[in-house]
């Protein structure tokens, strides 16, 4: 949610930074550019860069209303948009660039080579359209590894937190804190089913979803089978007693659900 916040702040930030040129957009319109195959003004380039970060942040703001539905949460779909809004901002942001090289390369042609005016038209746009094409396809490669590397860093943080829960559960059992083992235990249970949810496309910020919609992605992904689910349900009910009820449970109640704990960790393991 954090990376979420500084990435519409950034975009809104060069959007407002952008717009805020416009004010300037008699002067701007003074400045021609000319690449060879294309000539235009400032304010034309700031103008559609405006329309590119617009849109950019568009996406962004669909795809976010979006996900605030829960039974879109999942959708896959979702990810290819957000990337091709990543795509769109950093494409923009690289358009300086672009342009700066073609004018460098226009200006060699036409300076140091004497090459003439149609030739050094039709290799500048062949020039700029293979930029562009290699700037796009090196944005979305770029894009979808951040994706993808903001999941492996979920999945890490979820595999991480189901160790040191596990451990905490083991230690108190040995002590023989019975329902604070149980207490920890369901919780390496959600952490536990959450990894095997992320494993599959889907992921659901721990502390941030409901029972009801873990049991739904568990029995829709079958993730456990009918015994299983029982064994689970019948766990957070002592869990529910232990931490609303102050019922003190015995040594046999938390060895089932430190049991369970232990083969659904060995069932994955081995899967």
């Amino acid at each position: 949610m954090d990376s979420n916040k500084k990435r519409y702040e950034l975009l809104i930030g060069f959007v407002t930074l952008i717009i805020s040129l416009g004010l300037f957009k008699d002067e701007l319109a003074k400045y021609s550019i000319d690449i060879g195959f294309a000539a235009f003004t400032a304010a034309n380039y700031f103008f559609f860069v405006v329309l590119g970060l617009g849109l950019a942040l568009y996406i962004y703001v669909i795809v976010y209303v979006l996900k605030s539905f829960r039974r879109l949460q999942d959708w896959k779909s979702l990810e290819r948009i957000e990337v091709i809004a990543s795509s769109i901002f950093i494409l923009v942001i690289a358009s300086p660039f672009l342009l700066l090289l073609t004018a460098i390369l226009y200006f060699i042609g036409s300076r140091v080579l004497n090459l003439p005016k149609e030739q050094l038209a039709n290799i500048s746009s062949i020039i700029s359209l293979f930029l562009t094409i290699v700037t796009s396809i090196s944005t979305i490669i770029l894009t979808r590894k951040v994706y993808t590397q903001r999941d492996n860093e979920r999945k890490e943080y979820i595999e991480s937190e189901e160790i040191i829960q596990l451990d905490r559960a083991a230690k108190l059992y040995e002590q023989e804190f019975y329902s604070q083992a149980i207490l920890e235990a369901f919780k390496v249970l959600e952490f536990h089913l959450l990894k095997l949810i992320s494993d599959r496309g889907i992921y659901l910020a721990p502390g941030r979803f409901n029972y009801s919609e873990l049991i739904n992605y568990v029995t829709k992904l079958e993730l456990l089978n009918s015994k299983e689910l029982e064994t689970f349900k019948e766990i957070r009910q002592m869990r529910n007693m232990a931490a609303h009820a102050d019922r003190q449970h015995t040594k046999s109640e938390a060895t089932k659900a430190m049991e369970f704990i232990r083969y659904l960790i060995s069932k994955k393991s081995s899967d």
